[in-house]
């Protein structure tokens, strides 16, 4: 096309309009190669043989154990040497899918919405977490993010590949097709579990044992995601998040590497977006059933309803969408702008 449109110019325009175009032309060329080049160090990235694969994780293993101290014990040593190397690359790529997201997300909302104010708008204004309870909570998720995690699945994604319910990351990349019904399954196991075990925290014989804590929160913002004791991180985070992959891949077909990384990134990304206590241009993600900032900042100020995660599905089934019942009822004249209920005249 360009080489066409280049002829026309010369037949019919002036000789500088004609050296533009050439130049014009140069330059698509080049981004175009460029863009080849980039694509090709993706695929070349993310399609890597076993053999490839198999070498890079080996050379991760080896990495570690030459820079451990010589008095390491050795069980520390044999749970280093011992790891299988793609199990390692795949607890490389889940770590990834989990941290990046949470941090960059997180800090980009600090500075664009917070500090600089360039996008978002704050839904509870003048309203922010104490200065000590924020930095209490960056201490504690870095102990977590950097050790707990990292050592987790170190230890379970070999695991997992051995008894077959993930594919390793060498496998040929999952269909469009397997997206396509894989995580929306994700999705529903996921809100479900959180739901009935969220709501079930709230219950006053276990509230002020185990989901309190994630309450000191009154307004939230995208750390507090995460903000939370043991057993609420097991039983209300880390269950859920895995129980769709894990059940699939162990019940009827295994879950590709890549889509256990892709599902890990999307969900952080989600729960990070609905406590970051800023509505965002992308607010729903454009999808009615899908949860969001809104509900949750209710639930977190009122601590009453809108215990679903991703979505409000069950919210809808059970009647606790509290927030949008509010909202109806703020509309109908019901309610001030705050939820408080407005007492009507008696004639």
């Amino acid at each position: 096309f360009s080489a066409t449109w280049s002829k026309l110019v010369v037949t019919n325009q002036p000789n500088r309009i004609h050296s533009a175009v050439m130049s014009a032309n140069m330059s698509i060329n080049a981004t175009w190669s460029t863009g080849l080049g980039a694509l090709e160090s993706v695929a070349g990235f993310v399609v890597v043989s076993p053999d490839e694969m198999h070498a890079a994780g080996a050379a991760v293993i080896s990495g570690i154990l030459g820079v451990l101290p010589e008095s390491t014990p050795e069980a520390i040593k044999s749970f280093v040497a011992d790891a299988s190397p793609e199990g390692v690359m795949l607890a490389i790529a889940s770590w990834l899918s989990l941290e990046v997201i949470f941090w960059v997300f997180a800090a980009w909302v600090h500075f664009m919405c917070y500090r600089w104010k360039i996008v978002g708008s704050k839904i509870l204004e003048d309203h922010n977490p104490p200065d000590s309870l924020v930095q209490g909570t960056v201490v504690d998720l870095l102990k977590d993010h950097l050790i707990v995690h990292p050592l987790v699945l170190w230890y379970v994604m070999p695991i997992v590949l051995e008894r077959g319910w993930l594919l390793p990351l060498s496998a040929p990349l999952p269909s469009v097709a397997d997206l396509a019904w894989q995580l929306p399954a994700f999705l529903f196991i996921n809100d479900t579990m959180f739901y009935w075990v969220h709501r079930a925290m709230h219950h006053k014989l276990l509230y002020k044992h185990f989901h309190k804590k994630h309450h000191e929160y009154y307004v939230s913002v995208s750390i507090a995601a995460e903000y939370s004791g043991i057993v609420e991180a097991v039983l209300a985070d880390a269950a859920p998040l895995v129980a769709g992959p894990l059940l699939i891949g162990a019940y009827y077909k295994p879950v590709h590497g890549y889509t256990w990384c892709l599902w890990l990134f999307l969900r952080i990304w989600q729960t990070a977006d609905a406590h970051c206590g800023y509505v965002l241009p992308w607010w729903g993600f454009g999808f009615p059933f899908l949860s969001d900032v809104l509900r949750h900042n209710w639930h977190h100020s009122k601590n009453n309803g809108n215990y679903g995660g991703a979505t409000v599905f069950w919210d809808t089934i059970c009647g606790t969408d509290t927030w949008l019942y509010t909202q109806r009822e703020i509309k109908a004249g019901l309610r001030d702008k705050n939820g408080k209920k407005i007492q009507q005249k008696v004639e």
